[in-house]
């Protein structure tokens, strides 16, 4: 039973039309999700194995009803280790994005956090102009995990290393540190060390030396024209 598609994400639409739509499916609240105790539901959150219309439901409830970031980010993980397969677990996982309450940065860093993991990288978009610096740090620390970044990856980390919150700069810098794609992450690393001052642009510095095996004067004109020269001999 398809119960959404990508695309048509809206917070309060999607939910809605998803309960609904699961409304019908027999015995569709298993026990523990109705648990008064928020230990004993992120727990019943956290055994849930198989992503059936019966778990979809219970774990759309839990995001249109809850406020505990705990049980929050237990369902981002949950829909995470099925959002490769899954789209209405991938349309869980951005409804979550737009997740607003004290202290629930956590869940949408998370749910940014499960779409890189699940190869949705572009979907976790919003979380870039996250006004938390937290949770664009998140959406950085996963993409620093992935080993063959894409060239939209890079995109992505280009902008948040110009994110309004300084958390969110070091987390890209720290991301394109680790990276293999020397031509995509130089010139960007290049563009912090011009723009940041004091630590960040320590880190930026660094991860240069790093990638390159140069060690250059933490210039950027130095970097750029040590960039120019390597592409003419290329």
């Amino acid at each position: 039973m398809p119960l959404c598609y990508p695309g048509e994400v809206k917070t309060g639409a999607f939910l809605l039309a998803l309960l609904l739509a699961l409304a019908a499916v027999p015995g569709a609240s298993p026990d523990g999700f109705k648990a008064k105790d928020p230990e004993a539901r992120r727990a019943a959150v956290e055994a849930v194995r198989e992503w059936t219309d019966e778990n979809a439901l219970a774990l759309a409830s839990l995001v249109h009803s809850s406020e505990d970031p705990d049980v929050l980010v237990s369902v981002a993980r949950v829909a995470g280790n099925h959002a490769d397969l899954n789209p209405q677990a991938t349309d869980l996982l951005r409804s979550m994005l737009e997740l607003s309450g004290k202290g629930l940065w956590r869940a949408r860093g998370e749910a940014a956090a499960a779409l890189v993991r699940s190869g949705h990288a572009q979907l976790a978009e919003p979380a870039a102009r996250d006004e938390d610096g937290r949770v664009p740090q998140r959406l950085c620390e996963a993409l620093g995990a992935v080993k063959t970044k894409s060239e939209q990856d890079y995109q992505m980390l280009g902008s948040l290393s110009r994110h309004e919150d300084w958390r969110g700069r070091a987390a890209a810098i720290a991301a394109l540190a680790d990276s293999e794609g020397f031509h995509d992450a130089v010139p960007l690393l290049i563009d912090s060390l011009r723009s940041e001052t004091g630590r960040l642009a320590g880190d930026a510095h660094t991860a240069l030396r790093k990638l390159t095996g140069e060690d250059l004067p933490a210039a950027p004109e130095a970097w750029a024209a040590w960039l120019a020269r390597k592409k003419g001999l290329e």
